[in-house]
């Protein structure tokens, strides 16, 4: 049990009345006490910080309140869409000075589906434009795995290999 400084019970808009208090003296917007969880919610997933640790830091049982609380920002978005970039587009092959790393079909579409859990909380232009690039490249895919299957059925020798397939 909390109690008042003077060790009575604590009354019920005690709560609600020092944080609009706080509110007013940081000079920041009007907003509900709850709305700071999802905002502490949030800077932990910024910095990165394992699920886990939020869970026990917010007292959450289930990985789904994270899901609940943690609101992607345009901020991760631009850092993955960056790290993206850097991987597929920018990396180089040293041996043959190709601007490209070569993605398989199954790591980029398991890319895809992550891309889009991140819509979520995206609003809706955001997630509109997220959608029609993400079906942009799904028709690209589609595509090619047409093209090898055609290229294989001419050549006779079955579908292309899988470079996953086989090593150890």
């Amino acid at each position: 049990m909390f109690a008042s400084p003077t060790g009575q019970p604590l009354n019920p808009n005690t709560d609600y009345h020092e944080w609009k208090r706080l509110l007013r003296e940081a000079g920041l917007r009007e907003a509900r006490l709850h709305d700071a969880r999802h905002t502490a919610a949030t800077v932990l997933l910024l910095l990165d910080v394992p699920v886990r640790t939020v869970m026990s830091l917010m007292g959450w049982s289930s990985a789904e309140m994270a899901a609940r609380y943690q609101h992607v920002t345009d901020t991760i978005r631009q850092d993955v869409a960056r790290q993206v970039d850097v991987l597929i587009w920018q990396a180089r092959n040293t041996a043959t000075g190709e601007g490209t790393v070569p993605v398989s079909r199954s790591s980029l579409t398991a890319i895809l589906r992550l891309a889009e859990l991140g819509l979520v909380h995206a609003d809706e232009a955001v997630m509109a434009d997220a959608q029609e690039a993400i079906e942009r490249i799904r028709a690209v895919l589609a595509d090619g795995a047409n093209d090898l299957a055609a290229g294989a059925d001419k050549s006779g020798r079955g579908s292309a290999p899988n470079p996953t397939r086989g090593t150890k």
